[in-house]
């Protein structure tokens, strides 16, 4: 998108949980999370990494009702 790498996560009904993982490795700028329900309806939200949560390790968890927009 532009000048920036996007890192793409999805949230299938075939998941068990509504989370994803990031790795902070990544080459990526922005984070764009991908929900699909059970009727196929498709919701997105684009979160800039510089957004992100700081944590210790490399891994960041991320839960689809904690991304509000005002936050990220």
């Amino acid at each position: 998108m532009g000048n920036h790498f996007v890192e793409v996560k999805t949230i299938t009904p075939f998941k068990n949980s509504d989370r994803i993982t990031l790795n902070r490795k990544g080459n990526f700028s922005k984070v764009l999370v991908v929900k699909i329900d059970a009727d196929f309806e498709v919701r997105s939200k684009l979160i800039d990494r510089k957004a992100l949560p700081k944590v210790a390790g490399d891994k960041v968890t991320l839960h689809w009702a904690d991304i509000d927009s005002d936050h990220y």
